[in-house]
């Protein structure tokens, strides 16, 4: 009984891959891959009778496939034999792993064309600085001491290393969704997306096109594109230190969701159609990455100082001034102390929700200077109301 369930198993496994080769009128098609699929089941398991059956029966599905004009389509050809060694690994009691991964290459067939289009519309120097970002994590970071190289505990290679990969991959996958989706994407989405990348270049340019417009529609989603800092500064914290996070989660909520009822409300009666006119600077270049880690040991040390040399209200100070130029740099700063005992947990909290009302005041005084008085005056008052839980809710 068994083995009837794994051979309807490894059949089905070849229909899911073969299903998809038919819908495009390949010459292999269904049947075909099913073939493949319960091919490679029997030989793997009639592998204890000799162990060149599985060569031989790999090498028939490579001979017969060179014969037939839709093989030279590299994708059916690949795909073929790994259907062959997916119906293997039913043999070998992973009918589960199969099946999943029998899954992924469907879609990875479906999507064929959508991922062309993904990969042209990278440019020269957006692959060039992918390649330098990508060389820099898998070559040197596994290099990297992980213990801190300094007297004070402060600098861990490793770890910040670390945090500028989780900061450069969340910025770079809104870029790439903005980028892709293009004019498809509403100006709701764009904001959003355009948020996780740099909240702040997205306000100043979405300033720049409401000056210019005097819709209101840039900015709504300046507006809204603002308040994902907070949403993007919780993730980061999330990934190193959910404890910090916990604290910090409830005024960066609160905040963000009146920020989001105003967005919408900002919205209302307007058409959200495309958003053509918003570009996002790519945020994997080298020299972001270098002023990156920079600002960071600048607002780590600052703080340090601060805290040792002014006490608790220095750190706080120096958190609110890092904050009116980067949130994200002051949060990794803060876990970083936290985890090297320099500062409590109540303290780097403290510090975070300081540096986003900093930034937040930053965003605000743009709504004011270059777009309308009405928008940086309502987020303003966001601003005072996250002021209000920092004073009156308990950390």
């Amino acid at each position: 009984m068994n083995i009837l369930i794994e051979v309807l198993i490894s059949i089905g496994i070849g229909g899911l891959v073969g299903l998809e080769r038919e819908w495009r009128r390949k010459l292999v098609g269904i049947g075909t891959f099913m073939i493949i699929s319960l091919l490679g089941y029997l030989s793997f398991n009639a592998i204890t009778v000799s162990p060149f059956i599985v060569p031989l029966a790999l090498l028939s599905v490579v001979l017969l496939s060179v014969k037939q004009k839709d093989y030279l389509e590299g994708s059916t050809f690949v795909a073929s034999l790994v259907v062959f060694l997916l119906g293997g690994m039913v043999a070998m009691n992973n009918a589960a792993y199969a099946a999943s991964i029998a899954l992924i290459i469907m879609a990875l067939l479906a999507m064929k064309d959508t991922l062309h289009h993904f990969a042209y519309s990278f440019t020269e120097k957006e692959i060039r600085d992918i390649v330098k970002m990508g060389a820099l994590v898998l070559v040197i970071m596994p290099l990297l001491p992980k213990h801190a190289i300094d007297p004070w505990g402060l600098f861990n290679p490793f770890n910040m290393w670390l945090m500028l990969v989780a900061i450069l991959g969340l910025s770079f996958m809104a870029y790439m969704l903005v980028k892709f989706l293009g004019g498809r994407a509403g100006i709701i989405l764009t904001a959003v997306l355009g948020g996780f990348a740099s909240s702040t270049a997205l306000t100043f340019q979405m300033m720049e096109v409401d000056w210019k417009t005097k819709g209101g529609l840039a900015g709504a989603a300046a507006f809204l594109g603002s308040t994902t800092m907070f949403i993007k500064a919780l993730a980061l914290l999330m990934l190193f230190n959910p404890l910090l996070t916990a604290r910090v989660a409830p005024r960066f909520l609160m905040v963000f969701f009146l920020g989001l009822v105003v967005a919408l409300w900002l919205f209302r009666g307007k058409k959200t159609g495309q958003a053509d006119q918003v570009t996002i600077s790519n945020p994997m270049d080298f020299k972001f990455a270098l002023k990156f880690v920079g600002f960071f040991m600048a607002v780590t040390v600052g703080v340090y100082l601060a805290r040792v040399y002014l006490g608790v209200l220095g750190a706080y100070t120096a958190a609110f001034l890092g904050g009116f130029t980067d949130i994200d740099a002051v949060a990794l700063s803060a876990v970083n102390l936290l985890a090297g005992g320099t500062v409590r947990l109540e303290t780097a909290a403290i510090m975070v929700c300081l540096a986003g009302f900093a930034n937040t005041l930053t965003k605000g005084c743009l709504m004011i200077w270059r777009g309308k008085k009405e928008n940086g005056t309502k987020w303003m008052g966001l601003l005072l109301i996250g002021l209000a839980s920092l004073l009156f809710l308990p950390i």
